[in-house]
């Protein structure tokens, strides 16, 4: 498959479909209002595009934790863009002056309202813009395009999207190395906003803006944490963006009925409105415990007071997992090793695990698998192997040892 999307990416075909879609962009551009003179002020006005799942805000919120307090509280304006699935942990970080919900397909389908969200950036402006999201796309550059900010960062064409190549130069005034995969996720948001603070920084004149990190506001997120010391609450997520990421549910249930079974532990099974089928299925495989299935019957702050008061959170490599991670709940993932680098390598904690095959040497193939696969939707060989008896051995450590405190 790799092979495959490497000769496509060499055909004359494809390089004319990049030339339309920089010529699209550069035409978009065209239309928006001239950009406004940017007049001498106090402050700094910053728009930020953030979109991607609930996970990513999650991995993101420290990174914005820090560029908040990088730069003066009382002069700084952060104005945050994302899509109605994230507005709510978007406000729940409390680290946004406002936030602008659009929608993304509404964006890339429909000429008019792209023209609206693109011509109310441009008469912002902002004097930095900023690309977060996971990967480039179309309409991340033409956010940049139309921004006319002075300063517009993001992270430069990996070898697989070199059509955003061909306009990142127009698009963007500073890029930083592409490099998922090689880190983690919330390092690779580190380096792109503490990048932010250094140019702002430059300038706009204050020099000790970047000794500034660890004072003023903090992420809203951060007051969730963990409780759990003496709950009876074993708080499963199995649910994923994909089912080829779903640890098996049967094996979840058998996992959870052993952990119950041992330590006296009541299963509350969490998860999206369209996961309600899956968790109901386990839930009554553990219904001797008093198992419950809230899946679609919570808020996600919700979400994050049950994860934070768990004695032990079992979940998919999910929003879920983040969540564990930052509260300091004792949290053991099943994990794939498709992006094992980007997720679920978080650094070393004693209330973290990860349950996954041992033999890691094929691990971060963004899904380009080299094991033979079953079936489109079927779970690849580095998650269909991890069996339960490893998992809740994993688990019983997790129980044993106790919290490390939060995610710093």
């Amino acid at each position: 498959m790799m092979h495959f999307r490497k000769r496509l990416k060499n055909s004359p075909i494809y390089h004319l479909e990049c030339l339309r879609r920089m010529l699209r962009i550069l035409a978009i551009n065209a239309t928006l209002p001239r950009p406004a003179r940017h007049q001498k002020r106090r402050g700094i006005k910053i728009g930020l595009l953030k979109r991607g799942g609930i996970g990513d805000w999650v991995l993101f919120s420290p990174a914005l934790e820090a560029l908040r307090n990088g730069l003066p509280a009382q002069d700084t304006e952060i104005v945050v863009y994302t899509e109605a699935r994230t507005a709510e942990i978007a406000r729940m970080t409390g680290l946004a002056d406002r936030i602008v919900v659009f929608d993304h397909h509404a964006a890339r389908k429909r000429a008019r309202v792209r023209h609206d969200l693109l011509s109310g950036v441009r008469r912002e402006a902002f004097d930095i813009w900023i690309d977060a999201d996971i990967s480039r796309t179309s309409i991340g550059d033409a956010f940049a395009l139309a921004s006319a900010a002075p300063i517009r960062i993001g992270y430069a064409a990996s070898a697989l999207e070199r059509c955003h190549a061909q306009i990142e130069r127009r698009a963007y005034t500073d890029l930083l190395p592409d490099v998922t995969g090689k880190v983690h996720m919330s390092v690779r948001f580190d380096r792109l906003l503490r990048h932010t603070i250094a140019l702002a920084s430059s300038r706009f004149g204050d020099g000790n803006a970047c000794d500034r990190t660890d004072a003023g506001r903090q992420s809203g997120l951060r007051r969730h944490t963990w409780q759990g010391r003496d709950s009876r609450i074993l708080v499963i997520a199995p649910a994923t963006s994909s089912p080829i990421r779903n640890w098996p549910a049967e094996r979840f249930a058998a996992l959870g009925s052993a952990l119950s079974r041992n330590h006296a532990l009541q299963p509350i099974v969490v998860g999206d409105t369209e996961d309600a089928a899956l968790c109901a299925r386990i839930a009554a495989q553990l219904a001797e415990f008093g198992a419950q299935c809230l899946a679609g019957r919570h808020s996600l702050d919700d979400l994050f007071d049950l994860i934070g008061n768990a004695r032990l959170l079992l979940t998919s490599e999910s929003a879920p997992m983040h969540i564990g991670y930052l509260t300091g709940t004792p949290t053991l993932a099943m994990v794939s090793g498709a992006d094992f680098t980007s997720y679920s390598n978080y650094p070393p904690a004693r209330h973290f695990a990860v349950a996954s095959h041992p033999d890691r040497s094929c691990f971060d193939c963004r899904w380009y698998c080299v094991h033979p696969i079953v079936a489109p939707d079927a779970n690849r060989k580095c998650l269909a192997e991890v069996e339960v008896e490893s998992a809740a051995a994993l688990a019983e450590l997790l129980l044993q040892s106790g919290p490390s405190g939060t995610h710093p």
